[in-house]
């Protein structure tokens, strides 16, 4: 074995596979990313987005198995996180940030119903996202 095949085999050896997730596909791409595997800037990132959201369509509607499914969604996933990896944004942060946003405004959304004295049951979608727009907005103006 040559020392190129070792340095391949070892790439990802330093990396914690214990860790989460979205921390681990952030040091894979941090390692690649040291040995020149990396995207110049964000757009062709976004262009690698724009691709695998299309892939994750197209499966839906080939209605193809559900195994390919769970793939195209992570490289969806994976392309994501290279995007905030590149663009200096933790993703761990920034997902506990959007999960705590959503929570936070589906909150306020059921509260709007029970003044209206509706249970979420009771409301359409539609009724929902009308008061999800009114509570983003509402955040938006304070």
């Amino acid at each position: 074995m040559g020392s190129q095949d070792k340095q391949s085999n070892d790439v990802f050896a330093n990396i914690d596979f214990s860790m989460p997730t979205l921390m681990r596909s952030e040091q894979l791409q941090r390692e690649a990313s040291l040995l020149g595997f990396d995207w110049p800037g964000y757009e062709p990132i976004v262009a690698k987005i724009e691709e695998e959201l299309q892939e994750v369509v197209e499966v839906l509607e080939q209605k193809e198995s559900r195994s390919r499914l769970v793939e195209e969604v992570g490289d969806l996933l994976f392309a994501v996180t290279n995007l905030a990896r590149h663009l200096g944004v933790d993703s761990e942060t920034a997902l506990v940030q959007g999960n705590s946003k959503f929570s936070s405004r589906f909150l306020k959304v059921l509260t709007c119903l029970e003044e209206k004295g509706l249970q979420p049951e009771e409301s359409t979608l539609e009724e929902m996202d009308r008061l999800w727009d009114e509570v983003k907005q509402e955040e938006k103006s304070s």
